[in-house]
């Protein structure tokens, strides 16, 4: 997995470029970290406080707000944690 993989799903054309290469599963397994570290109830935090139209530095921001730890340090937990680090 590559950092800042949730940057580079963030937009329609972005995903769209990135989807024969692991986005489906990259997203999947991310979610799949994060309620596994802590827990659903923090993964419907998150998707309750989303705004409709999606952007990039709200979604770091709200992030934040649920996790009390920035996007960027989590990928690289869970890409370290992926890669048995």
């Amino acid at each position: 997995f590559e950092e800042n993989f949730c940057q580079k799903l963030s937009t329609p054309a972005d995903w769209d470029n990135n989807v024969n290469y692991g986005a489906y599963t990259v997203a999947a397994l991310f979610v799949k970290f994060l309620v596994d570290k802590y827990s659903i109830v923090k993964i419907n935090q998150l998707l309750r406080s989303l705004n409709n139209a999606y952007y990039y530095p709200d979604f770091k921001n709200i992030f934040f707000s649920v996790y009390g730890k920035e996007l960027d340090q989590m990928e690289k937990l869970f890409i370290n944690e992926a890669n048995g680090k």
